[in-house]
């Protein structure tokens, strides 16, 4: 099962998902949550993701694809330890751009005022 909390901050949505981000309902509704969204600036903190497979990588593919078509930029931060290894055996690291918390709040507008 895969939980999904949103806060916004100015243009930017941040999504923390917690759970298995794995084949089934919750990809669908992962994409569903995110892709409805209004903001300029999405932010997917991975942290309490615990199990991901190919379809949730998939997902996470389709998700990037839909942004950059839509010119709205795509954060992952603080992907959890299984996360990040699969994102690097598959070399999704190079095709994210992949931050920590301190990274983002230092880079970003919104959140270094």
């Amino acid at each position: 099962m895969l939980k999904i909390t949103r806060t916004n901050f100015s243009d930017t949505a941040i999504y923390r998902f917690a759970g298995a981000l794995v084949h089934g309902a919750e990809t669908g509704e992962m994409l569903d949550a995110l892709i409805t969204q209004r903001a300029h600036r999405l932010v997917l903190d991975l942290e309490q993701v615990h199990a991901v497979d190919a379809a949730g990588l998939g997902t996470l593919v389709c998700l990037l694809n839909w942004c950059e078509n839509h010119g709205i930029e795509l954060t992952v931060v603080n992907p959890s330890p299984r996360v990040r290894s699969l994102m690097e055996i598959t070399n999704l690291d190079s095709v994210f751009h992949i931050n920590a918390w301190q990274e983002l709040m230092s880079n970003c507008p919104v959140f270094a005022a």
